[in-house]
């Protein structure tokens, strides 16, 4: 897993497997939060616009839907020290 920030933005995208992306899905257009998928549909990625505004629940239930367990690690609180930090991953 692969965590990328661009704070002058607030974006953040999580990459979960490397890969070509076939397509963008919306999971969530409130929050603006998509999945990247490729053409097997196998996950490559999430990118959260807003990521501060991202809840917990919403982060398991993306976990479970998708099979993709480490994002139950990240919780809202660890979502707002992100989008605080300048420097991961440049994006």
């Amino acid at each position: 897993m692969q965590i990328s920030l661009d704070a002058s933005e607030g974006l953040l995208y999580i990459q979960v497997s490397e890969g070509k992306v076939s397509k963008t899905v919306e999971l969530d257009s409130e929050n603006e939060i998509y999945v990247d998928l490729d053409k097997r549909n196998k996950v490559l990625g999430f990118e959260f616009i807003n990521p501060v505004h991202v809840s917990g629940k919403e982060l398991n239930t993306f976990a479970k839907q998708f099979n993709v367990p480490l994002l139950k690690i990240l919780s809202p609180e660890g979502m707002k020290k992100l989008t605080r930090r300048r420097e991961l991953v440049p994006a």
